[in-house]
């Protein structure tokens, strides 16, 4: 799949805002691994490419399943800004800019569960 690489700019820069924003959500394990299963339920919910990604992450599905339902209030913050931040590109590029989004958070967060905060 061929990606701009204005998209992959805007979604690196995006997710250093976003990331920084919610630092202190993302450093706890359990709430950065809500955002993550809350993501992937709802990729593997959306159009064709949303569901390679979530399928290519090699979750099991019985893991995310209904995770948009959870009640961690931190992650859904999280997920409703990284959502929100979606909606200025074309519809068109909006998945693709959604995966690649949290594709980066999940990177540029993992310092902080390294770190061991």
């Amino acid at each position: 799949m061929y990606v701009d690489s204005e998209l992959c700019d805007a979604a690196e820069k995006t997710a250093r805002h976003l990331v920084e924003k919610h630092k202190d959500r993302l450093s706890n394990k359990e709430t950065r691994r809500s955002f993550y299963m809350q993501e992937l339920d709802g990729a593997s919910r959306g159009d064709k490419q949303s569901r390679k990604w979530a399928k290519s992450k090699g979750v099991d599905p019985s893991q995310y399943k209904d995770a948009l339902m959870d009640d961690n209030l931190d992650a859904e913050k999280v997920q409703m800004e990284a959502l929100y931040s979606a909606m200025v590109f074309d519809p068109k590029d909006r998945a693709v800019f959604k995966c690649l989004l949290v594709d980066n958070m999940m990177e540029q967060s993992e310092g902080f569960i390294n770190a061991g905060k």
